[in-house]
């Protein structure tokens, strides 16, 4: 008995997605800066098990915390290492644009679904947004989750 229905197409897209967004993070050594610095801060401050504080050691409550608890599990399993997260993130970009695929074929169609997934995967903001240290992408993964549920 088959469960799962192969789509090689979600496969494909998932690829070339994952190709290009760690292509570009390899070629990428910018330095967090700025909201990407505080949420490293955050992200490394809980791996070491000192809790949600800044670098003085104050609780912060400015951020949202579920992107620093992210970076924390990434930091926990890899050590403080950006090209881990950058990479985490390119899987989980590239699995957004499968999802993109998934959810345009479901609510218009097999053409609309593949030019949706295509054009997720060779754009540019969403491939860049793979090596930033930000919120967005994860947040973009979400919520694709929940449109397709």
């Amino acid at each position: 008995m088959k469960f799962f229905k192969i789509n090689y197409l979600v496969i494909a897209i998932f690829l070339l997605a994952l190709i290009l967004r760690i292509l570009f993070t390899l070629q990428n050594d910018a330095v967090p800066s700025s909201d990407a610095r505080v949420y490293d801060n955050l992200g490394f401050a809980i791996s070491e098990g000192r809790g949600y504080v800044d670098n003085n050691g104050s609780p912060h409550s400015f951020y949202p915390p579920f992107y620093p608890f992210f970076l924390a599990l990434v930091y926990k399993i890899f050590g403080h290492n950006y090209l881990a997260v950058t990479i985490m993130q390119s899987v989980i970009g590239a699995i957004s644009c499968a999802l993109i695929y998934v959810i345009g074929k479901k609510v218009y169609g097999e053409a609309a679904g593949l030019i949706a997934g295509f054009i997720s995967v060779v754009y540019l903001p969403f491939i860049k947004s793979a090596g930033l240290l930000l919120t967005e992408l994860l947040f973009t993964f979400l919520l694709l989750l929940i449109v397709l549920y």
